[in-house]
């Protein structure tokens, strides 16, 4: 597993591209508290004879359990994205990781991401994913204001229209890939992240 200059991408798999095909180069891989869960989201710019994904979890960085399995997409050169959810996340602090399983049986990994299980309330949002709008609507009467950030904490500015309860947010001008979308209302804040599909 080797981390490229910019600290985003990774690649899963050997470095020798003359004996051995990289199984996958992995954009990112995170995991997020909601109200329904814990959500996981992946996105790989390549697969080579790659079988399946699974989700392990721990509470300690030992022991590992499977919660999620996918299968993988075989041989793909276009830039893919996965959505799952662990329904049924461990209280407080766990931790998440992604295996990747070729055809043949062999497997690597991801690196580990931490989660705290903390949820706040239902935050509803459709069309997920999605290419170009998307609606989110409150549990409280009004929504005072929406922020959207990437996944690395920088914020963006996308057009919003509040309608009460609901916002819409313009999110076609955006690169595809992972949002975390943040819904202020009087009486809190309501965090989800979401997901941007190509067009």
């Amino acid at each position: 597993m080797s981390a490229l200059v910019n600290g985003v991408r990774f690649t899963l798999g050997t470095t020798d591209r003359m004996q051995t095909p990289l199984p996958i180069t992995l954009i990112d891989f995170h995991a997020l508290s909601t109200s329904a869960g814990v959500d996981l989201f992946w996105s790989t710019a390549s697969e080579v004879n790659n079988a399946r994904f699974t989700v392990e979890r721990s509470e300690d960085m030992e022991h590992w359990e499977a919660v999620i399995d996918m299968p993988g997409a075989g041989t793909s050169y276009s830039t893919l994205h996965y959505q799952a959810r662990d329904e049924r996340p461990l209280p407080g602090t766990s931790y998440y990781r992604l295996r990747q399983t070729d055809l043949d049986g062999a497997s690597s990994y991801s690196a580990v991401r931490a989660v705290a299980y903390t949820p706040s309330g239902a935050l509803e949002r459709w069309p997920v994913p999605t290419a170009d709008h998307l609606w989110v609507r409150s549990p409280e009467e009004g929504i005072s204001a929406v922020e959207l950030f990437t996944t690395a904490g920088q914020q963006v500015r996308p057009p919003v229209q509040l309608h009460g309860p609901s916002a819409m947010i313009d999110l076609s001008g955006l690169k595809p890939g992972a949002y975390v979308v943040q819904v202020h209302t009087l009486s809190g804040t309501y965090r989800e992240q979401v997901l941007k599909a190509a067009p």
